[in-house]
């Protein structure tokens, strides 16, 4: 495995270290270290993978809270992602676009799965929602076309507007018994 550290960079906040951006040259897979500069890594910061094609897997640690907004949108390449069992949220758009990424298995810590964090995933298959989550946000996993099934646990609440919308191939969706509400076009537009 490449030395991952000489391709971060990263700052310390009063929380923790948080990975503020990745070197283009990268190539291949990404196993975040959980500490840097003697810091635990609580949060990948805004953009810094986003559109590192040439990024095939990525690994993030369980000290990881927070995965930001387009912390890896656009990332053509990314075909396979370990999500740490510390994580709470995954912001707005954090995996936009990750158009190889085949199966995605949310840790039961995540409670909220921001707006459009999956959206036009176009390959994913497989997805597996953690017990813990609350709210499935706007958009958050539109145009995942070969998405064939989903399990929403009982631990949601709610359903975004447009959550699953231009899901092509979404066959089934079982319901669990925790949802108080599901938004306008839910599940719009799922022509199977």
């Amino acid at each position: 495995m490449q030395d991952v550290l000489k391709y971060l960079r990263w700052e310390i906040t009063e929380r923790g270290a948080r990975i503020i951006g990745c070197d283009e040259k990268f190539e291949g897979a990404m196993e975040i270290p959980s500490r840097l500069d003697g810091a635990a890594v609580v949060e990948i910061g805004k953009k810094a993978f986003s559109e590192r094609n040439s990024l095939k897997s990525v690994v993030i640690p369980d000290s990881v809270a927070v995965v930001g907004e387009r912390a890896f949108a656009d990332c053509d390449g990314l075909e396979e992602l370990r999500l740490g069992a510390g994580i709470k949220k995954i912001e707005k758009e954090a995996f936009y676009g990750c158009s190889s990424l085949k199966s995605v298995a949310i840790p039961d810590s995540v409670e909220v799965v921001g707006e459009d964090a999956f959206g036009a995933c176009s390959e994913l298959e497989e997805l597996q929602l953690g017990a813990g989550i609350k709210k499935i946000e706007k958009d958050a996993f539109s145009m995942c076309d070969s998405l064939k099934s989903v399990v929403i646990p009982g631990s949601v609440e709610v359903v975004g507007e447009g959550a699953f919308s231009l899901c092509d191939g979404l066959e089934e969706v079982q319901l669990g018994a925790g949802i108080e509400r599901i938004e306008k076009g839910a599940f719009c537009k799922c022509s199977s």
